[in-house]
């Protein structure tokens, strides 16, 4: 943009994306509390929070000695709400004879956030951190219904209604209805879910969790701002860049319109919004985005789709997309080279490139971190050299004078974590390499008969088969 259109850059910051506070960042909104009136010399005196349904609980103490305090109403709304004082301490609303405290619970504002953020400026960067949620407290007032509960109970035990004859007299008047149930479509499910009596009645399943609550002046509340800013000690590579071009930004906001007629037809653009992405199953979401990043951890695709939700039904569905390697779920070769497709530079059935990919996905799994020689796999596979490239940048880096490597470390909590996938996995290698010896024929699978490494007894690749030996390539010959 030129000077002479009326809007000249001033200045140019880097922006960082920040994900010290992922799942735990949220806005707290106090609709009818004055904006000069904060919680700052407040006495809160208890915290909850439901966090998968994000509900907050806060109590405070109220000054009782002030003049502004009516101590006869409040001595009657505790009588109301108590009764006696020889109720046991456990079980009263108020620990004084007065009213002695108010309640703010929350209300969800935004249901879906993920394009929301919290920035930090600092003057010299723009630091971005994604939020968990933004939720409005406002006044509530439970004792209301602990008052009408107790006088039911007086009234009972005083015996001025005769509760087990009207009960009995409904009893004989009630008329039964008989309903047969039918079977519930995805579409009435969903709508069930979303229902208001669906969503109260998995709240109250929610159990409440007792929080520590730290005023913004305190110690613990400065550390976690801090996570807010670009600390010095970490400095910029510890931290996302938002370095895209311009043009590639504009394409993210608004993708072109292209049809992935294999995955889910009249579908649009390759690269869909996030937010296009979430309003489809989870197993689609996790196939589209896998088929676009091809190679990702499971946590870095939990914190993506479900955050701190269903994690096992996360991990059922990327065992339908994706296979394992040394850790990490690399997107299917079938998914993205179907048999009645064909490549692009020279017309390579997909059925060839999708076996050629799952071999080159083993030897990458196999090689453990080392590198493997692009030449001699071509020799393997009798791949065009245009095709065999485009299936290793993929799934692995090259080092000059060393060979590929696969593109990310061996991701060892997934691999603790999760050792019975691990051990499935390692099982479908096994016979995924069976497989592709009998598809190759008679020809060597290994990439070299004379330098070979034997398999190491050892659980740090995420799939070993027993009958195979891999190459790792320690001469300098330079490879493509």
């Amino acid at each position: 943009m030129s000077e002479d259109d009326g809007d000249p850059v001033i200045e140019e910051v880097p922006v960082y994306l920040s994900h010290d506070l992922a799942d735990h960042l949220f806005i707290y909104q106090y609709p009818v509390r004055p904006a000069n009136n904060s919680f700052d010399n407040a006495n809160i005196i208890k915290c909850s929070i439901k966090p998968e349904h994000q509900e907050v609980s806060m109590e405070f103490a109220m000054d009782t000695q002030t003049n502004n305090y009516d101590i006869s109403h409040g001595e009657q709304i505790a009588l109301n709400v108590d009764g006696s004082r020889e109720k046991p301490h456990q079980e009263r609303c108020f620990q004084s004879p007065l009213m002695d405290k108010t309640s703010l619970q929350s209300v969800k504002v935004l249901a879906d956030i993920a394009s929301t953020a919290v920035a930090s400026f600092s003057g010299k960067h723009v630091v971005l951190s994604p939020l968990t949620g933004i939720i409005s407290l406002q006044p509530s007032f439970p004792y209301l219904d602990l008052t009408e509960k107790r006088a039911r109970e007086e009234l009972k035990e005083r015996g001025s209604m005769d509760f087990s004859a009207i009960e009995e007299e409904e009893d004989k008047d009630k008329q039964i209805t008989v309903k047969f149930a039918r079977q519930e479509s995805e579409r009435m499910k969903r709508a069930r879910e979303r229902s208001f009596n669906y969503l109260s009645m998995k709240s109250a399943e929610e159990p409440w969790y007792d929080t520590n609550y730290y005023p913004s002046t305190s110690r613990e509340s400065e550390m976690e701002r801090q996570k807010l800013q670009l600390s010095k000690e970490r400095g910029e590579d510890e931290t996302s860049s938002l370095c895209l071009k311009p043009q590639q930004y504009i394409q993210n906001l608004l993708p072109s319109l292209q049809e992935e007629s294999w995955i889910i037809p009249s579908l649009p653009s390759n690269v869909l919004s996030l937010t296009a992405i979430k309003a489809l199953p989870l197993s689609e979401q996790v196939r589209l985005i896998l088929r676009d990043v091809k190679v990702m951890t499971f946590g870095q695709l939990s914190s993506l789709l479900v955050g701190c939700g269903d994690l096992v039904k996360l991990l059922r569905n990327v065992q339908q997309a994706a296979v394992l390697v040394l850790g990490n779920w690399v997107i299917r070769s079938d998914f993205l080279y179907p048999k009645e497709s064909f490549s692009t530079n020279n017309g390579v059935p997909g059925e060839i490139m999708a076996r050629a990919r799952d071999y080159v996905l083993y030897l990458l799994g196999e090689a453990d971190g080392k590198y493997i020689d692009r030449r001699q796999i071509a020799t393997i596979l009798k791949l065009p050299p245009e095709e065999l490239k485009e299936i290793l940048v993929q799934v692995a880096r090259p080092q000059p004078s060393k060979g590929w490597t696969f593109i990310l470390p061996q991701d060892k909590d997934f691999i603790e974590k999760y050792p019975d996938v691990v051990e499935r996995q390692t099982l479908w290698w096994e016979a995924k390499y069976k497989q592709l010896k009998e598809a190759f024929g008679s020809r060597d699978m290994s990439p070299s008969k004379t330098r070979t490494r034997k398999r190491e007894s050892s659980t740090s690749s995420s799939h070993v088969p027993k009958d195979n030996h891999v190459q790792i390539r320690e001469s300098n010959t330079r490879v493509g």
